[in-house]
């Protein structure tokens, strides 16, 4: 099961109740500019359902990008976590080198919960399932204006097909968390899972209390 929200925990007894994932969807009206915390809905929901249900194996994810979100994350109850962005961003990451970069240059406030991506391939999702990505000329020209994209679709689908297939950040778009905002190098996955098991491993043994 995955949960966004609280309200998604509807657990009848044909829900499986061995494995949950605790992701946070951001409900709000994201056009308007603001500073986030990327850890506090999706902690949260970590956190109750950790309390509501112990025996489930409980997987964090959303905004996890370094040891801090790892430490937190298994403070309140989680067994493990799952990495998006942070990951997206390696060396063995199927993703174009320029969509990379775009990233790493972007902060969290750069993205945007849209359906462009998903009007543009055709894919008929209901409202309320949007995806998060770099705001950019797509963006800026159809995400208020989904209907004209689906008018559009036959010229605006192709080309923004072409566009992410030659890793044009502009003329598609970089499906990307706000964790981009904490991500200053493409590394190796190997050396990006160490040095967050290193990092959350030395907060939990107290390293913390040198932080002040």
């Amino acid at each position: 099961a995955r949960l966004g929200s609280l309200r998604h925990d509807d657990r009848g007894p044909g829900v499986d109740r061995l494995r949950g994932v605790a992701q946070r969807l951001d409900l709000a009206d994201q056009r308007r500019p603001r500073v986030r915390d990327p850890h506090r809905e999706r902690l949260g929901i970590a956190d109750w359902l950790a309390r509501r249900a112990p025996e489930t194996l409980l997987l964090a994810a959303g905004g996890i990008a370094d040891g801090r979100g790892l430490a937190a994350a298994l403070m309140l109850g989680a067994d493990g976590v799952v990495v998006g962005t942070r990951l997206w961003a390696s060396e063995e990451a199927l993703v174009p080198p320029t969509m990379q970069a775009a990233a790493v240059a972007a902060t969290g406030d750069d993205t945007i919960r849209t359906s462009v991506p998903d009007i543009a391939r055709g894919l008929d999702w209901p409202d309320r399932f949007t995806c998060r990505v770099l705001r950019n000329a797509q963006t800026d020209r159809w995400h208020d204006d989904p209907d004209g994209l689906r008018r559009a679709a036959a010229v605006e689908g192709p080309r923004w097909l072409a566009a992410f297939e030659a890793g044009d950040p502009q003329g598609a778009n970089v499906l990307v968390g706000e964790a981009a905002g904490m991500i200053d190098a493409v590394l190796p996955a190997g050396l990006i899972v160490a040095s967050m098991a290193a990092q959350a491993e030395a907060l939990l043994a107290g390293g913390w209390r040198g932080r002040g």
